[in-house]
């Protein structure tokens, strides 16, 4: 969600607990969805675009700033038990390196 207030202080748990709700409102949003085209237009601040072309900017988008939150911890001293699958920038316009 945007503008809204970070809580003072959040843990594992509480982050899980977050994905865990977005996750179930994209699968609601999703399952009533009547046209999974995805070619509806969606007026955003951008410009009016395709649904396909939003969400596709909103996967390249999130995994970018995984890939770089991985890498500043990599190289900050952090070990970092997980990265993102190879497959997944497969395809996204996301720029080569760090």
């Amino acid at each position: 969600m945007a503008n809204v207030d970070a809580p003072e202080a959040i843990g594992i748990p509480g982050i899980l607990a977050y994905g865990a709700e977005m996750q179930a409102g994209v699968t609601a949003w999703w399952d009533g969805l009547e046209d999974r085209s995805c070619n509806q237009p969606l007026k955003m601040f951008y410009g009016t675009h395709p649904l396909h072309a939003f969400l596709e900017r909103s996967v390249w988008h999130t995994a970018e700033h995984t890939r770089q939150l991985l890498w500043w911890f990599s190289v900050n001293g952090s070990v970092v038990r997980a990265s993102l699958a190879s497959e997944i920038p497969n395809g996204l316009p996301m720029p080569d390196g760090s």
